[in-house]
């Protein structure tokens, strides 16, 4: 089987762009007439390094994991902030974030909403995915966050 590269380009209407990006610019774009709470629609990045994060879940330094979901969540935020700083970046340069939940409702979304202000811009926060799923590798963790950055 012979594989070639391409080159996928994503048009989103409505979307404009008045602003000419430099090497270490990040926008971050909303459909004309909306104001999404905590994430972005469209974040465009200019050609940088690219850090792909793995999933982070909320173990901490001992190994062990809280079975409060709310610690759970702090926990893999600061995971997430150790290992950005790892690569040389920090949630400045976030522009992608998928977030899975074991057992998600309305209130695991205001405890990850919460704990996430304290750790990312909300001004210019990444685009972001919220997924809730039926398990993890193990039966204590219930939530697991993975990351994009860009930076210079």
């Amino acid at each position: 089987m012979k594989f070639r590269k391409s080159i996928f380009f994503f048009f989103c209407c409505n979307l404009t762009v008045s602003t000419v990006l430099s090497q270490t610019q990040k926008l971050h774009l909303n459909k004309e007439g909306t104001k999404p709470v905590g994430f972005s629609q469209v974040v465009v990045a200019n050609p940088g390094k690219t850090i792909f994060l793995s999933g982070q879940v909320p173990i901490d330094g001992l190994g062990k994991i809280s079975p409060d979901f709310e610690q759970q969540t702090v926990q893999v935020y600061e995971n997430i902030q150790k290992a950005l700083a790892t690569a040389g970046a920090t949630f400045a340069d976030v522009v992608k974030m998928q977030i899975f939940v074991v057992g998600f409702t309305p209130k695991k979304l205001e405890i990850i909403q919460k704990t996430r202000s304290r750790f990312i811009d909300n001004e210019q926060p990444p685009a972001t995915t919220l997924v809730g799923v039926s398990s993890f590798f193990r039966p204590d963790v219930k939530i697991e966050i993975d990351a994009i950055a860009v930076v210079n």
